[in-house]
Order: structure tokens, then C-alpha cells, then sequence
């Protein structure tokens, strides 16, 4: 990240299946590669999930469990903001919860390193099918605010074909 803050919010404005620990906002190492899941292998993840729960996994682990309630479960529709900032000990630190506006202090530091930070997503399971009308990271690594849209990573200054330009998708 290019500051010591991550602000991720999102809009889900259909979500079936609100109960599962395995879908949310999540944080993978830049090694992670393509890999045809991500319940093992060397990378670093993290997931703060609809549900609540925060789960982590370390290089060579499977995902374990960090916090099981640090806030309670949204139904859909909903607007979700996650604020991350980087701890005294250099690690990721889940500062807040935002769900339709109200806040949730989490102040949970875990074991995942800020450094590693590489890839900021959604993370979904089989059988559970979400749309998301909006998805943002701020800051982007090149200034604005990173967003994805229909499967297309872009930000509103880039000129880098396809881009998202005024809440459009620009091919040409």
C-alpha cells in the first residue's frame, strides 16, 4: 500500500446466503498466483466476512480463525467499509467495521504483514451468488480511488485499455 491506511467499502445489493464465514472482503500476498483455490498454499490471506468472522492464512496453513464476532451480521442490501491500518509491529490491523453507516471498532492487529498486502478483492463460495453494485480501494497505487467493475480493475485516471471512465467502461 502507499500510505499506512486502506479504506475498502463496497455495496451488495443481493447477497442469499448471509451466514457463511467463507465470503467477504479479502487481502491475499502478492505470491499468491494462480492458484485454482486459496485454502492452501504460500501466500499470506485475510477475510473479514459478511458474517463477522475474520479468518487468516499463513504460507503453508490453512485459514484459521482470528475473531468469530467483530460485527454483526448485514442483510442485503448493504454498504460495508472496512478500514485497515498498519500496526505499531508492522502488521495489518483491522481498525473499523462500517455497516450502513454504523461503525464498528474491531482494533483486531493480525498476523498478516502490511508489506504484504498485494491483492484487495471479494472473496465468494460456491452456491452463494452476490452482486455488488460498487467496489472501492483507497488509496490505489497510483493515486484516486481503485475500483472493480464487471471484472475489470481500473481506476478513473488510468488510460490503459479497458478503463472506467465516468462510470463507464471504456474499450476505445
Amino acid at each position: 500500500p502507499t500510505s499506512n491506511t486502506v479504506n475498502i467499502t463496497l455495496h451488495v445489493t443481493s447477497y442469499p446466503n448471509n451466514t457463511a464465514n467463507t465470503v467477504g472482503v479479502a487481502l491475499y500476498s502478492s505470491n499468491i498466483g494462480d492458484l485454482q483455490t486459496d485454502s492452501s498454499g504460500s501466500f499470506y490471506g485475510l477475510l473479514v466476512s459478511f458474517n463477522g468472522s475474520v479468518l487468516y492464512h499463513a504460507p503453508g496453513s490453512s485459514y484459521t480463525s482470528l475473531k468469530s464476532s467483530a460485527f454483526p451480521t448485514p442483510k442485503a442490501p448493504f454498504t460495508m467499509t472496512v478500514l485497515l491500518t498498519e500496526g505499531s509491529s508492522g502488521n495489518v490491523t483491522i481498525s473499523y467495521v462500517y455497516i450502513n453507516g454504523t461503525v464498528y471498532a474491531v482494533n483486531l492487529n493480525t498476523p498478516m504483514p502490511w508489506t504484504d498486502i498485494g491483492y484487495v478483492g471479494l472473496r465468494a463460495s460456491p452456491g452463494n451468488l452476490l452482486y455488488v453494485s460498487y467496489f472501492g480501494v483507497s488509496p490505489s497505487p497510483f493515486g484516486n480511488v481503485e475500483r472493480l467493475i464487471n471484472n475489470i480493475e481500473s481506476t478513473s485516471g488510468w488510460g490503459t485499455l479497458p478503463y472506467m471512465a465516468n462510470g463507464q467502461l471504456v474499450f476505445s
